[in-house]
């Protein structure tokens, strides 16, 4: 993923990109054009008030060039300043030439009014590298979204629907690539009902493209010495509402066909969002939707979350990226990226508890053949330094902190959390309620109160919107067909005690992965198993533990050493899938599904024009396997962008990876369903 960064020059002390040879904001005053243009054009900051969005959810604004941040921070202080109750705002800004931190904080300190907000992004401002990168302010109440890349290649691959638009970018004479029928058409498809547009500009081309897709024009004066700007709104719906949200390039098997939308607001119900399960998976998606407004309690069979594979002291955030820059290292890299950026925004939100330990993952090269993958994956479009980046021994045996004889790859912002510590965290919130010792024994969606009732041991809950997150026992639920290929994969890590043996500084990976010391506390391992659902400690297990560490890090410790020190361990059953990617989304109607694709049986092209058949207001998010702490934050926030229709954070490609339909229409194709 190369760097883009914006050429930029400096006239008077404001930014000029040499690319285009215009400048970035009005010499007169940026921030009274931004104000005057985008807010009060598109009739901000009125909107943002709770009364004027259908079941209060979030307004979508969507800009074309990010720039300096200045249309979104100006934005941000509107709706900031707002009092009482207000909509949550989600801005998603595409920019082909992002701009350095360093830039952005010279461009906008002309406005003193502005610095609370510019230092907040510049904390967390992302690298410029290519991608969709997720910020969360105001305890998660507004997003940020960047879409580092060319917004006519780049912006139709996501899902979402705008309230209204910002058009910027450099004007139509001077950067005519981005003004093109190309974005106007993708205005059009990707809007809601009446939404708003308004732009400095009133170029006849640009009113003529406008005005060809259904938007209603209109020309106030412009701001300072301008004549004029354009600004309207969307006056036509040529196809069904919430189909105008997916992108065009989404297949149809994974799209409701909205036969069965409801309309939440309609429920009167003890939760907005209940989600049975409370391993990793489940506790990501109980804090993604309460951050987003919803009242939300999780359904828990155990005596306390976390649960699970997930109950284990240390959780290790460990991605083992493929060589070539395909859709799976693209996915990865999203999830780790975001991942990363989830709990640390976490911990600075908890400082009263650590939870968080971004230690830094090293993945040492202990063999030839790793050597040569590491390299590689190096050689092969390598992923940003920010990320990971090689290093030799002597940098490795210094982040380490143990005595290396080969280097690795080192993700420096990686590392462990603790699972316990993170319950305890979110818990002093309140955000949401736990049920424990309640086992689901069965949903049902009840079509005249329009929402979900659940039965467990000991008591009836009800709910909008449903989530399962309870891993292998996802397919166990009476009163839901499901299809969800998942399968129990055992594992056990070892733990020893002892103040002789060296401290790991970070979590170090080979054949297995060996995590920091706590109180003398050394956890190795760990194993895997698709034969025994035995969750008890297993000597055996304990021995493959420490064969593997005695093969791929010989010089920590010696057998002997290790197996007289051991005290303990942990077990449990991880949820796998056949292709090793986790199932999220909306969960289908097997038998409604098998029915309208049963043509693919014969013929694999077929049924191209048919939508999926869903459960209403159910969705899914399980078979992390191994790598639930690279991907169930990012599940989650998928979940809630579903739920909360606000945009999609992953393309239709990445989006059909894990799509739970996806099993169903795949084997139908290779005639085992």
């Amino acid at each position: 993923m190369p760097k883009s960064l914006g050429s930029t020059d400096w006239h008077d002390d404001i930014p000029f990109s040499t690319e285009y040879g215009d400048y970035y904001y009005s010499k007169a005053d940026g921030l009274a054009e931004s104000r005057y243009v985008y807010l009060k054009h598109n009739n901000l900051p009125e909107r943002f008030s709770t009364t004027q969005g259908e079941n209060n959810t979030p307004l979508t604004i969507v800009e074309t060039g990010f720039g300096t941040g200045l249309n979104f921070l100006a934005t941000w202080e509107a709706w900031d300043k707002l009092p009482g109750p207000k909509r949550q705002l989600y801005y998603l800004s595409v920019e082909k030439h992002p701009l350095s931190a360093q830039n952005i904080a010279r461009s906008l300190s002309r406005w003193p009014e502005l610095k609370p907000y510019q230092q907040a992004l510049l904390e967390v401002y992302p690298d410029t590298n290519e991608g969709f990168h997720i910020i969360k302010f105001a305890g998660g109440r507004l997003t940020l979204a960047l879409l580092f890349g060319d917004i006519n290649s780049e912006l139709s691959k996501y899902s979402f629907a705008a309230d209204c638009w910002y058009l910027d970018g450099f004007s139509p004479s001077k950067n005519p690539d981005m003004w093109s029928d190309t974005l106007f058409s993708l205005m059009s498809q990707r809007s809601v009902s009446d939404a708003t547009f308004a732009t400095f500009t009133t170029a006849k081309t640009i009113r003529d493209s406008l005005s060809a897709q259904g938007f209603s024009l209109i020309k106030p004066k412009g701001y300072g010495k301008k004549r004029d700007m354009l600004c309207g709104h969307l006056n036509t719906s040529p196809q069904p509402e919430m189909h105008r949200f997916y992108a065009r390039s989404t297949p149809g098997w994974s799209v409701s066909s909205f036969q069965t939308e409801t309309n939440p607001a309609a429920a009167e119900t003890d939760f907005d969002a209940l989600i049975i399960g409370g391993g990793i998976a489940g506790i990501c998606t109980a804090e993604a939707l309460s951050s987003s407004g919803l009242n939300v309690a999780i359904i828990e069979q155990n005596d306390a979350i976390p649960s699970g594979a997930s109950a284990q002291r240390q959780l290790a955030m460990y991605a083992k990226l493929p060589t070539i820059n395909n859709k799976e290292r693209k996915f990865i890299t999203h999830s780790l990226m975001f991942s990363q950026a989830y709990f640390r925004r976490l911990q600075s939100q908890y400082p009263a508890h650590t939870f968080w330990n971004a230690c830094g993952v090293l993945q040492i090269a202990w063999n030839e053949k790793e050597l040569q993958r590491q390299q590689q994956l190096m050689l092969n479009n390598p992923p940003p330094d920010s990320l990971v980046r090689l290093i030799d021994s002597d940098e490795a045996s210094t982040h380490s902190g143990l005595q290396l004889t080969t280097g690795g790859l080192w993700y420096p912002h990686s590392g462990w959390l603790n699972p316990n510590a993170f319950c305890e965290a979110l818990s002093t919130s309140k955000r949401f309620k736990t049920y424990t010792h309640a086992k689901v024994h069965q949903a049902r969606w009840s079509d005249t109160g329009n929402h979900w009732q659940i039965t467990t041991d000991n008591m009836d809950l009800s709910a909008q919107s449903l989530i399962i997150c309870n891993a292998n026992e996802a397919k166990h639920i009476a009163g839901i067909e499901s299809y969800f290929p998942t399968k129990p994969l055992r594992g056990q890590v070892t733990s020893v005690k002892s103040p002789q043996l060296p401290k790991s500084r970070c979590i170090v990976c080979g054949e297995g992965y060996l995590n920091p010391a706590q109180d003398d506390v050394h956890q190795f391992g760990a194993t895997y198993d698709l034969n025994s659902e035995d969750t008890r400690l297993s000597a055996s297990d304990h021995s493959l533990n420490l064969a593997s560490i005695q093969k791929w890090l010989p010089a920590w410790a010696d057998k002997e050493q290790l197996h007289e020190a051991i005290i303990g361990g942990f077990c449990g059953l991880r949820c796998t899938t056949p292709d090793y990617f986790p199932i999220v989304g909306p969960v289908p109607v097997l038998a409604e599904m098998r029915r309208k694709f049963s043509r693919l049986r014969v013929d694999a092209s077929s049924c191209a024009d048919e939508f999926g058949e869903f459960y209403p207001n159910l969705y899914v998010n399980i078979g992390h396997g191994s790598k639930g702490m690279v991907t169930a934050a990012f599940a989650a926030e998928l979940i809630t962008s579903l739920i909360r229709k606000t945009p999609l954070p992953l393309s239709d490609e990445l989006k059909s990876m894990v799509d739970p339909a996806r099993f169903i229409i795949r084997h139908l194709k290779q005639k085992k369903l």
